[in-house]
């Protein structure tokens, strides 16, 4: 998810306002973080490892579907934040103008 880093810097130089960081980003990266280490114990050769296969997909599935998820709802944040932010700056330039 390195593009959504990369795009808030973007976002922030154009003058957009910040977002808030959304409850399925977060659930969703925790989901993958979760299922990491839980897919390398499903290959190791410990004695759960087929527990630990099957808790693997149980939370990376999830864990995705919320990530893509918050990945699509913020363009619509993103596009608004942008637009109130520079409509926000343009109102400044205009009352530093004015004084």
């Amino acid at each position: 998810f390195a593009p959504v880093g990369r795009d808030g810097k973007l976002q922030a130089v154009l003058g957009a306002r910040r977002i808030e960081v959304q409850w399925a980003g977060k659930a969703g990266a925790f989901g993958l973080m979760a299922a990491l280490p839980l897919f390398l114990m499903g290959h190791s050769s410990v004695s759960w490892r087929h527990v630990a296969q099957g808790l693997a997909w149980t939370v990376a599935i999830p864990g995705l579907v919320l990530a893509w998820y918050a990945a699509v709802a913020y363009i619509p944040l993103a596009r608004s934040a942008l637009a109130e932010g520079r409509a926000a700056r343009v109102q400044e330039e205009a009352v530093r103008g004015a004084g």
